[in-house]
């Protein structure tokens, strides 16, 4: 293919720029290199929060009027699920990127979708595992409203069942803020000092995780347990009240330079390369069969390439410190990519936020 019409989804997120951000690295990913030039017309629409039906009307636009070869974007996949159907039928690629909160439910999808994501969910189930086996059976969840509604406490109680089928795990939620406001960290800590546990998974993004963790150290809890969450519970960061030390694990592909900041930039390079590499190689009609090729991406017809471990980081922070010092302390098994191992996941699960995480 010597042209390409690529349609492009970006949603809003009022914690990072993720759409700017992807858009750049899109379009940094796209240039080729002097052997081969690629000629693209790029068409943006905007998402908002990720509201189905405007995703739905958006996607018609690129079959019908844009002619698109291919779609590409931020998009949550409980969203996917929605319209995936529509892809096969119009036999037009979607190449989604998210930061892979819920578990991709493979008998919702079909091979006309491609998933570039860290896989959040499996950040869960590793700290699940790994907590118990280093600290203690007794895990408890706590996060937002907004947090909890995505597949993390479900893949936490997965992890730590599959360390240990004694361990035994709580929860702790506050109520939905009023709007425009913050959760009520406060409610929390009664439920943590009736169960007493050994390790908490946090789920908190944004300002609210700067609010829990200093909730956290003024209720004396950050001396009395271990904290575990996902990268985003340190990023964007803020100055502490007290000296913590919170466990994560790194964020894609077991890559350092790879952040929770400069992830979505990062996947726009990637989708860009991956894009340009099968548009090169295309005779126009097999741009399915060549992004096929990227082992990288999640597809239910293929085995994707990914990490069977995740390396677990402890993150030291020091009072009022403006940025923390982080360690790899080990490599961890986390839960595997194979379709017919991601089937009973989903099996029960039929709510969650349509969002992409960290798009409110």
């Amino acid at each position: 293919m010597d042209k390409i019409t690529i349609g492009l989804l970006l949603p809003s997120s009022t914690i990072f720029p993720i759409s700017k951000n992807f858009e750049r690295g899109l379009k940094d990913g796209l240039k080729q290199d002097g052997s081969h030039h690629l000629e693209v017309e790029l068409i943006k629409e905007f998402i908002g929060q990720g509201d189905t039906r405007l995703v739905d009307k958006v996607c018609n636009k690129f079959f019908k009027y844009d002619d698109a070869h291919l779609v590409t974007g931020i998009l949550s996949n409980r969203s996917v699920n929605e319209i995936a159907s529509k892809f096969k039928s119009q036999q037009t690629p979607f190449l989604v990127n998210n930061l892979g909160a819920a578990v991709p439910d493979v008998l919702q999808m079909n091979d006309y979708i491609f998933i570039n994501s860290p896989q959040l969910w499996r950040h869960a189930y590793t700290m699940g595992h790994w907590a118990v086996k280093t600290f203690g059976k007794k895990g408890m969840f706590v996060g937002s409203v907004y947090d909890a509604g995505y597949g993390f406490s479900h893949l936490l109680q997965i992890g730590m069942q599959a360390a240990d089928s004694e361990s035994t795990w709580a929860f702790s939620i506050p109520p939905m803020p009023p709007a425009g406001g913050l959760s009520n960290m406060d409610v929390i800590f009664p439920y943590m000092e009736q169960y007493e546990p050994d390790f908490i998974f946090a789920a908190f993004c944004g300002e609210e995780a700067t609010l829990f963790l200093n909730a956290l150290i003024k209720h004396g809890w950050h001396r009395k347990t271990k904290i575990t969450g996902t990268p985003y519970l340190l990023a964007p960061f803020a100055p502490l009240t007290d000296d913590v030390t919170i466990y994560t694990a790194r964020l894609f592909n077991d890559d350092a330079g790879i952040t929770p900041e400069n992830v979505f930039y990062k996947q726009g390079l990637q989708t860009g390369q991956i894009i340009a590499a099968a548009a090169s190689a295309s005779n126009g009609a097999d741009l399915k069969e060549q992004l096929s090729k990227s082992d990288t991406l999640f597809n239910i017809a293929r085995e994707v390439k990914a990490d069977t471990q995740l390396t677990i980081v402890q993150n030291d922070i020091g009072a009022g410190k403006a940025d923390f010092t982080s360690k790899s302390v080990s490599r961890w098994d986390t839960h595997s990519l194979a379709v017919e191992q991601l089937k009973p996941l989903t099996s029960q699960l039929d709510s969650g936020w349509y969002n992409p995480y960290l798009c409110i």
